[in-house]
């Protein structure tokens, strides 16, 4: 049974996953001052150029196995500035000079509660930047402007996952792993 345990976390390890309870975890910002906060990171808009969010350039390179599977992030619009800009949620993923981008938040956005925006990364999309990625950024700007009069935005950002597609050896070991805990705990009940 530990071995089941163990494969199952080996096959979850493959995925990148930010929650940001222990600090930035190696993000930065650009348009942005970018602060830790308990659990998520703040980002307040400095300036007329648009908020993005890099990620760590450690945790680049050979995403292949990410082909299908998914980008997911989760935001807030902390200080309820009008959400009139566009572009917010555009991921942007480059391999040397090639570069794909997507709006993964098409309405406006980001909501007065934490909500998480999601998108695939298809192989007809994506594949040509995921052998070898060399940046990823995630546009969080969601307003027209920065100073007080109109608004600044201040945003926030947590969870940021990429994960892959799981295997259907995966999903098999999943539910062996369900059928064996379920049949644990009634032999247990039975015992008593």
């Amino acid at each position: 049974m530990t071995a089941l345990v163990l494969a199952s976390c080996q096959v979850q390890a493959a995925d990148l996953l930010y929650t940001f309870d222990s600090g930035a975890q190696g993000f930065v910002a650009n348009g942005a001052t970018l602060v830790h906060q308990p659990g998520f990171l703040s980002l307040r808009d400095i300036d007329d150029s648009d908020m993005v969010v890099v990620l760590p350039a450690a945790d680049l390179g050979d995403w292949s196995r990410f082909v299908d599977g998914t980008f997911a992030f989760d935001a807030i619009n902390l200080n309820g500035a009008a959400t009139d800009w566009g572009t917010f949620g555009t991921l942007r993923i480059e391999s040397g000079s090639t570069v794909v981008e997507r709006d993964v938040v098409p309405q406006a956005a980001p909501a007065a509660q934490w909500t998480t925006y999601r998108t695939t990364l298809d192989g007809a999309t994506w594949a040509s930047v995921l052998g070898n990625v060399t940046r990823v950024t995630l546009m969080l700007e969601s307003h027209i402007g920065w100073d007080s009069t109109s608004g600044y935005e201040l945003n926030g950002l947590d969870n940021v996952r990429v994960s892959a597609v799981p295997e259907p050896q995966a999903w098999a070991l999943g539910l062996v792993g369900v059928a064996l805990v379920a049949g644990m705990a009634r032999r247990r009940q039975r015992a008593a």
